[in-house]
C-alpha cells in the first residue's frame, strides 16, 4: 500500500505527450544525471 505522504510522488498522465513530457521534467528538476544511453535515447523521442 502507498504511504498518503508519497502519493505526492506520483504523476497520472494518459497522453503519450505528456509521459514525455513528465520525464524530462524529472530529469531537469532533479539532481540525477542521465547515462549517455539515457541521452542517446531521448534524442530520439
Amino acid at each position: 500500500m502507498i504511504n498518503s505522504e508519497d502519493l505526492s510522488l506520483l504523476q497520472m498522465v494518459e497522453e503519450p505527450g505528456a509521459v514525455v513530457d513528465a520525464i524530462f521534467d524529472y530529469y531537469k528538476d532533479s539532481s540525477i544525471e542521465m547515462t549517455s544511453e539515457e541521452r542517446r535515447g531521448q534524442l530520439e523521442l
